[in-house]
């Protein structure tokens, strides 16, 4: 078989676009950082890429979840103990009252105090976090 030197330079001039290939991809992963540009690179790589990608999102959104998690029950805890010593001070009060001690002026000093108690009660259970009532959802 004859080679001419049509075929030589088809030859050389393939060689040279192939490797002028390689090196644009070579230069375009050096410049963006990543491995491919293009899902028909790799397939089975970009597959793993983006199965990876979400695995990321998803354990960001868990970080997420747990951090309002927290925050809203330390929302809860600190309403609970405000409560509680609220519920202690109307129990003191009531004890006091209960004594023979006390006149009908006292009582009812006492009394007024428990209704405004009360009512510290209701503001702390009406609390809200981001717009959701902390101990009864929604509503």
């Amino acid at each position: 078989m004859r080679v001419t030197n049509g075929m030589i330079i088809n030859t050389t001039l393939n060689g040279l676009y192939s490797n002028m290939n390689n090196i644009n991809k070579t230069y375009a992963q050096m410049v963006t950082g990543k491995k491919i540009q293009t899902v028909s690179d790799d397939p089975i790589i970009a597959g793993r890429a983006l199965k990876l990608k979400t695995s990321v999102l998803e354990t960001e959104q868990y970080q997420s979840n747990a951090k309002e998690a927290l925050s809203f029950m330390e929302i809860t805890e600190a309403s609970m103990n405000n409560m509680t010593e609220i519920l202690k001070t109307i129990r003191t009060k009531c004890v006091q009252a209960s004594t023979g001690t006390l006149g009908a002026e006292d009582k009812e000093t006492i009394k007024t105090e428990i209704a405004q108690l009360w009512k510290q009660i209701q503001q702390e259970a009406n609390g809200t976090y981001n717009g959701r009532y902390v101990f009864s959802g929604y509503k």
